[in-house]
């Protein structure tokens, strides 16, 4: 009997179970494709942020550079020594130590003679002179110190140490910077701060003494004669101040011979500022040569109201014998004739030969010729005008320099050889 062959059947729960799984494998798969973008997807790119770029420093000036250096110098060397003409010009120069208070101000006040001996024994017997910085009259300065054949070699070259641009800058001073040189020939010793129109006479009258004949005085020559011959006074020649300046006017305008007359047949009473300005004031004499500030301080105070200047040497006529060089101001040193003559009332700067202390040195000229400075120098001060344009303080209006004015100072170069000339004739006869 043939065997029949029998079939297993899968259970219905079985079958049912793997229905359901390949339905949800299908459906997973139609959700996979659904779903998906045949185009990927970019994915976003940052903006890109730009680097921060550093903010330049400003190239410095030369003048910041130089500035920077010489207090660097200043502050190794850490001290000043100066000659100042008197208390208030020391007050201010003190002050500097307020701006660069790492150097020590030493100002000390001395007659001009005194420090020029001083110096000149220093620099011949090879020593570092006691001072660096002389402030005072450029006359004295230059008479001493210009190198020779012109004087003994005593002052440094101060145009090489002035940077600040302000007071290079031509523009800052009547006449342009240059016009405060007194050395016409190298315009580097000594600089004049101050400037002031001068009349050529400086000889006083006192018209109520009972001595003096109205309308008399048209001559120098009429003091060697009554009522005047030994009966007036003369701020000591030997001085270089006022008087040292009308003996140089006698030499220039009435020659040699007639000086050494005056000052010997004439016969004056020779005294300093003080004394021969409070002796006309005072009427000791109808006649005097001294210093106008020094009348105008007493003045000031209500005496001696009598007194008056004149020019007794009859104007500039004579220059075309004497010729003067002039100096300032703008076009006017191009003119023929010479308007007047300036005076710089003692206000100059100069800087000692081998100062021991030069970058100090450099600062405090800068400094000093500032308008700040220059401000403080003319407060309280009616007797001086300062030769920058932007500083008129208390200056008397008459006495300011004009551009396009023609003035000689009498001791700039070569102006200055009638001084030498004329103080050798005094030194023989007041020795």
């Amino acid at each position: 009997m043939r065997e029949e062959k029998r079939t297993k059947k899968m259970p219905i729960s079985q079958l049912r179970w793997l229905a359901i799984t390949a339905i949800g494998a299908m459906l997973l798969v139609l959700v996979a494709a659904c779903g998906s973008d045949p185009t990927a997807t970019p994915v976003p790119t940052a903006t890109p942020v730009p680097a921060a770029t550093p903010t330049p420093t400003p190239a410095k000036s030369a003048y910041d550079i130089r500035l920077e250096e010489t207090i660097a110098a200043a502050r190794l060397e850490g001290k000043l020594t100066l000659r100042v003409s008197g208390a208030e010009m020391r007050a201010v120069a003190e002050s500097f130590e307020q701006v660069y208070p790492f150097i020590d101000v030493e100002a000390v006040a001395m007659r001009s003679s005194e420090l020029t001996s001083k110096i000149t024994a220093e620099l011949e017997s090879g020593l570092a002179p006691s001072f660096d910085i002389w402030q005072g009259a450029c006359g004295s300065a230059m008479l001493a110190g210009l190198p020779a054949p012109r004087g003994a070699d005593l002052l440094a070259d101060v145009r090489s140490m002035i940077f600040d641009p302000d007071v290079l800058d031509d523009a800052t001073w009547v006449g342009g910077f240059d016009a405060g040189f007194p050395d016409r020939e190298t315009l580097k010793f000594c600089y004049e701060y101050f400037g002031a129109s001068e009349g050529v006479g400086g000889m006083l009258i006192n018209t109520a003494h009972p001595d003096y004949v109205p309308g008399s005085l048209q001559s120098i020559t009429e003091l060697l004669e009554p009522p005047y011959k030994g009966n007036w006074g003369w701020e000591d020649p030997a001085s270089r101040g006022v008087g040292a300046v009308f003996a140089q006017l006698i030499m220039m305008f009435q020659g040699e011979d007639v000086l050494r007359s005056i000052m010997t047949d004439a016969e004056p009473v020779y005294g300093d500022r003080k004394s021969i300005g409070e002796g006309i004031i005072a009427g000791e004499w109808p006649v005097a040569v001294v210093s106008f500030s020094e009348i105008d301080r007493l003045q000031s105070e209500g005496l001696g109201l009598t007194v008056e200047s004149i020019d007794i040497f009859g104007g500039l006529a004579p220059l075309a014998e004497f010729p003067l060089v002039p100096h300032c101001c703008g076009t006017g040193v191009n003119k023929s004739t010479i308007d007047g003559i300036t005076s710089t009332g003692g206000a100059g700067i100069n800087v000692i030969r081998n100062t021991p202390h030069p970058a100090a040195a450099s600062l405090f000229v800068n400094w000093w010729l500032s308008a700040d400075t220059q401000e403080k120098l003319l407060e309280g001060n009616s007797t001086d005008c300062s030769r920058r344009l932007d500083l008129n303080v208390n200056c008397d209006e008459s006495k300011m320099l004009q551009d396009g004015m023609t003035y000689a100072e009498l001791f700039h170069t070569p102006n200055i050889s009638y001084a030498r000339q004329s103080g050798g004739i005094v030194g023989s006869i007041r020795r």
